[in-house]
């Protein structure tokens, strides 16, 4: 047995070694991160890594300003540590386009100003125009007639013959989208002559941009078919103007449309006295969403083309033969009715708002030759009261359909007929393509015996006819009343 007992002095030897030594495994263990947090209180910048520490950032700065089209760069900076930055889009900036003159205008051709970019650096351009933007204003009368714009007198246009005049703008114009004012304040009267747009006898003169027509011109001219205002050849009009022929003669017109030519009209009168309003040859567009169209004995529109009436147009006649208001012949015929109003006011039993009617140019035969989903169509007075008459005449194979497209712009189809064996739509023809009627409203208002909505060749037996149920139909056909 050992009996050794270690003096105090030894125990207090052989403990601090075993102190010591326990230190020096500590310091070892927990030195390096002890400096590490000793470096980053010094620095007093919070760890990244650290989630309870945050970047102390100053305000946002631009480092790369935005240009046209091109985003730029913001930053911002750590204020107790440079080196942590960070950085965010601006947004691209548009073009800041304006339009400028670019050619000047000379009494030989339209100037020119380019949409161009404004921004400082930036030397993006988009479309160009003819400059001004002004209308070419025609004024004189008889033989000699004359053309400027912004003041400048144009070259071959000062004291010349209207036709003269106008390919003198088409050859200043230059292909430029233009406007052409008829007189400047009163009618522009062009006696026996006619203002052409082509582009068949351009011979270098160039071709036509678009054209908007405003003002008012008036002629008496007496070639047969010849219009105040002639289009041919893919030329496209906007026009506002009042336009009038006074001829008593009935193959005389206001306008005349041939070739592949488009007429926009959106305001204004076109009236003849004689003859018929417009003419909407084969190939060509008519689009009526405003003004009025107007005849006394003709048609308003005789149509060989596509014609579309919409919005507040007014379309009337007083003629009591088999034509009509609107007369749609030939196989390609087509009218579309969105809105607005085509009326025969003449009161007459004869008297037709729509003719599909043959002609010496052939039988309107196509399968959609009148499509209305919208406005009103009917024989009435100026009040919009029903009157004798019909509303639709239907003498050859071509189809019709009538419904009611949007609910704010109605359908209605109207007479007060009373001539027997007539009605507001009368159908003359017991083949063909279908007379659909799918919804809207067909009336006869007359409170007589006679009056019917609508009739058939043997009370609808080939049941050319189809009336759905939404359509409102009053009174009933014959062949549906029992």
């Amino acid at each position: 047995m050992n009996n050794y007992k270690p003096t105090r002095k030894t125990a207090w030897r052989h403990g601090r070694r075993c102190v010591n030594a326990l230190a020096e495994v500590l310091l070892k263990a927990i030195l390096p991160s002890l400096t590490i947090a000793w470096m980053l209180l010094l620095s007093g910048c919070p760890s990244p890594t650290t989630p309870e520490h945050v970047h102390d950032y100053g305000e946002w700065t631009v480092t790369t300003a935005a240009f046209c089209l091109t985003e730029g760069v913001e930053t911002r900076t750590c204020s107790l540590d440079a080196s942590h930055t960070e950085t965010r889009p601006i947004a691209a900036l548009p073009h800041d386009m304006d339009w400028v003159v670019t050619t000047a205008l000379t009494s030989s051709a339209l100037g020119v100003e380019t949409h161009s970019c404004q921004r400082a650096g930036c030397d993006h351009t988009g479309e160009t125009r003819g400059y001004p933007q002004m209308p070419y204003i025609i004024t004189g009368s008889g033989t000699s007639f004359t053309a400027k714009i912004d003041g400048t007198t144009i070259d071959d246009a000062d004291g010349a013959a209207i036709a003269d005049v106008i390919t003198a703008i088409r050859s200043h114009a230059g292909g430029a989208d233009i406007g052409i004012q008829f007189d400047d304040g009163g009618t522009l009267d062009i006696g026996t002559e006619r203002a052409i747009f082509d582009n068949a006898n351009a011979n270098g003169d160039g071709t036509w941009g678009h054209i908007t027509l405003t003002g008012s011109i008036t002629s008496a001219n007496t070639g047969a078919g010849h219009g105040t205002i002639e289009l041919d050849d893919n030329v496209t009009i906007t026009s506002t103007a009042d336009i009038f022929n006074t001829s008593t003669e009935t193959d005389r017109l206001s306008i005349r449309i041939e070739g592949t030519a488009t007429l926009n009209i959106t305001g204004g009168t076109v009236e003849v006295s004689g003859g018929s309003a417009i003419s909407c040859g084969t190939g060509t567009v008519l689009n009526i969403s405003g003004g009025t169209v107007k005849t006394n004995t003709r048609s308003a529109i005789q149509v060989l083309g596509t014609v579309n009436i919409s919005g507040n147009a007014l379309v009337t006649g007083a003629s009591t033969t088999d034509i009509g208001t609107i007369w749609i012949f030939g196989a390609d015929a087509r009218v579309n009715i969105s809105g607005g109003v085509v009326r025969n006011t003449a009161a007459n039993d004869n008297a037709k708002a729509i003719s599909i009617f043959g002609s010496p140019w052939g039988n309107s035969n196509h399968p959609d030759a009148l499509i209305i989903t919208g406005g009103t169509v009917g024989a009435m007075d100026e009040d919009g009261n029903g009157t004798i008459g019909m509303a639709i005449a239907i003498s050859t194979p071509s189809g019709i359909t009538i419904s009611q497209a949007n609910p704010s712009v109605p359908t209605l189809i109207t007479s007060a007929n009373t001539t027997a064996g007539r009605g507001t739509i009368i159908v003359v023809t017991a083949d063909g393509s279908p007379i659909a009627i799918n919804s809207g409203r067909v009336e006869n208002t007359a409170d007589h015996a006679n009056a019917q909505s609508i009739v058939a060749p043997s009370d609808n037996a080939a049941g050319r006819v189809v009336i759905e149920p939404a359509a409102e139909v009053e009174p009933l056909p014959l062949w549906m009343a029992d």
